[in-house]
């Protein structure tokens, strides 16, 4: 007789705790794509040093960037990746210019990461101009290119002190509702 109460009560918390995990696990994406924005930030201010007072040659700047973030914090690894896969395009010798290696970068690395697809208009906007141009414009689209991403992590902020929370209580609400319409 006590078997069956068990049986139950072992798969209603399974079914509890895997919608939880669901909500957790959107709640958490919530939380990357600021994170994310905030390193891209990051990573474009040290481009822009590079560029203006290093002189590095592009390849060479790329790939101290992503040495840099590589392991700086949780989160950082795709932008990291994006710099360094941009490198590597540009070191491939197949000729590309440095907003063609950008863009196949973007295109690559975007998939696994938290961005939004105005996250990457902004990016791929941004690599149009990469290597295109002197110093002086080079350094007027990294900042503008910073000033947008800087406008969406603010929005990527707010969306998720709003709906980090919402998730979390919806994951556990749902398996409730779940445990109580099978009973």
């Amino acid at each position: 007789m006590g078997s069956p109460l068990i049986l139950k009560l072992a798969g209603s918390l399974m079914v509890i705790l895997a919608t939880s995990l669901l909500g957790h696990e959107i709640a958490t994406a919530y939380a990357r794509r600021p994170q994310q924005l905030r390193l891209l930030r990051t990573a474009l201010q040290m481009l822009e040093t590079e560029v203006a007072y290093a002189r590095s040659l592009l390849p060479e700047a790329l790939g101290m960037v992503a040495a840099r973030l590589g392991g700086r914090e949780a989160g950082s690894e795709p932008v990291a990746k994006l710099f360094r896969y941009c490198r590597d395009e540009l070191r491939r010798g197949e000729g590309l210019t440095g907003g063609e290696a950008w863009i196949r970068a973007v295109e690559k690395v975007f998939a696994q990461s938290a961005l939004k697809p105005r996250d990457r208009e902004i990016l791929l906007a941004f690599g149009a101009y990469l290597g295109a141009s002197d110093k002086e414009d080079q350094i007027k689209h990294l900042r503008l290119a910073q000033t947008q991403l800087a406008q969406e992590e603010a929005a990527a902020w707010e969306e998720r002190r709003k709906n980090s929370r919402l998730y979390h209580y919806l994951g556990v609400s749902a398996g409730l509702i779940v445990v109580l319409t099978l009973l």
